[in-house]
C-alpha cells in the first residue's frame, strides 16, 4: 500500500462497521487559488473585451483607459498571488499565471504608453508581450489538473464481521452514488483461492486506471490483505468549468486584443510605397525577305 496516501471514503461490511476509507479534503489553498482564478479570469475578460471594442473603434482615448485598468489589475493581482501557499502539484500552475498576468501588466504598460505617445515601438512591444501572455496562459490550462475526481485511498483494518459480500456506504448515500462519485466503473465479487493458502474472498473496484482488491478469510471474517494496483498520486480537485472559462473567454479575449492591437500598430505605421515589380515582355520578331518565305526568330525577352 502508498503510505503516502491518507484514509479517504468509507467501506463497511453487511453487519458491520469498521472503516476502510475515510474522507480526505483537498488543499484548501489550491481550491482557493483556482476560485481567485477564476476571478481574475471575469474581471479581465471584460477589461479585454472592452480593449478590442475601442481598438476596433480607433478610440484612442478608450484604449488609453482600458490598457490603464488591465495594468493596474494585474499589478493587485500579482500582489495577491503570492499569498497562495499552493501544493506542489499546483506550484507549476501558480508559475505559469504569474507570468501570465506580469507579461499582461507589461503589455498594457507598453500599449497604454505607445497610444499616449503615439509610439510605434511601445505598441509592437505591447503586442509581443500579450502574445507571451497567451501562451503562459495556454501553458497554465496544461498544467492545471482537469481530473476532478477525487481519489479513493484505503487503510487496512483488522477484521469484519463474516460476510460473503461488501458493502458500500457513505452516510446515506447509495452504492450508486459512491460508484458515480469515484468514478469506479465496475464492481466485482469472485470466489478466489490460494492467497496466503487459505480460501479468500476478492472483492474488486476497477478504476479507469487503478484498482483495489480486497481479500477476506471466508472462516474468520478478516481481511487477509488490500492491493492497490496503478494508482495515481493524489492531485487537487478543481471545477474543469472555471478552468475552460478561463481557456475560451480569458485566452481568446487576448488573442483578440492582440490581433486588434496589430491591426491599430498598422493604422498608426506609415504605409510603405510598394516598389514596382519591372514588367518583361517577350518578343517574336518576322523578317521578310523579298521574293522568299517569312523567317521566324526564335523568341527573345526584354
Amino acid at each position: 500500500m502508498n503510505e503516502a496516501w491518507k484514509p479517504a471514503k468509507e467501506i463497511t461490511s453487511l453487519t458491520d462497521t469498521k472503516d476502510i476509507i475515510k474522507t480526505t479534503g483537498t488543499n484548501q489553498q489550491d481550491s482557493d487559488f483556482i476560485e481567485w482564478t477564476e476571478d481574475t479570469g471575469d474581471t479581465q475578460t471584460r477589461y479585454l473585451n472592452s480593449l478590442e471594442l475601442a481598438l476596433t473603434l480607433f478610440d484612442l482615448d478608450s484604449v488609453e483607459f482600458w490598457f490603464g485598468e488591465i495594468y493596474r489589475d494585474c499589478t493587485e493581482r500579482l500582489v495577491e498571488i503570492d499569498k497562495f501557499d499552493v501544493s506542489p502539484a499546483m506550484q507549476p500552475a501558480k508559475n505559469e499565471f504569474k507570468e501570465y498576468l506580469q507579461d499582461l501588466k507589461q503589455g498594457a504598460y507598453y500599449g497604454e504608453r505607445g497610444v499616449k505617445n503615439l509610439d510605434t515601438d511601445d505598441l509592437d512591444t505591447g503586442t509581443t508581450y500579450f502574445e507571451n501572455a497567451t501562451e503562459h496562459l495556454e501553458n497554465f490550462k496544461k498544467l492545471t489538473p482537469e481530473d476532478t475526481e477525487e481519489i479513493p485511498t484505503f487503510l487496512l483494518v483488522d477484521n469484519v464481521s463474516l460476510c460473503d459480500a461488501i458493502y458500500i456506504s457513505i452516510g446515506n448515500a447509495t452504492v450508486t452514488d459512491f460508484l458515480n462519485a469515484t468514478n469506479i466503473t465496475t464492481v466485482q465479487v469472485s470466489n478466489f483461492k490460494g492467497y496466503k493458502g487459505e480460501n479468500t474472498w476478492r472483492v474488486q473496484w476497477s478504476f479507469s486506471n487503478r484498482s483495489l482488491d480486497v481479500y477476506l478469510n471466508v472462516a474468520t471474517g478478516n481481511i487477509a490483505g488490500i492491493e492497490e494496483k496503478t494508482c495515481l498520486s493524489p492531485t487537487p480537485t478543481i471545477e474543469e468549468a472555471a478552468v475552460e472559462e478561463i481557456k475560451e473567454n480569458v485566452v481568446g479575449a487576448v488573442e483578440e486584443a492582440v490581433e486588434e492591437i496589430k491591426k491599430a500598430v498598422e493604422k498608426i505605421l506609415p504605409t510603405p510605397t510598394p516598389t514596382p515589380t519591372p514588367e518583361t515582355k517577350t518578343w517574336h520578331s518576322v523578317i521578310t525577305f523579298s521574293g522568299s518565305t517569312d523567317k521566324t526568330t526564335p523568341p527573345f525577352t526584354i
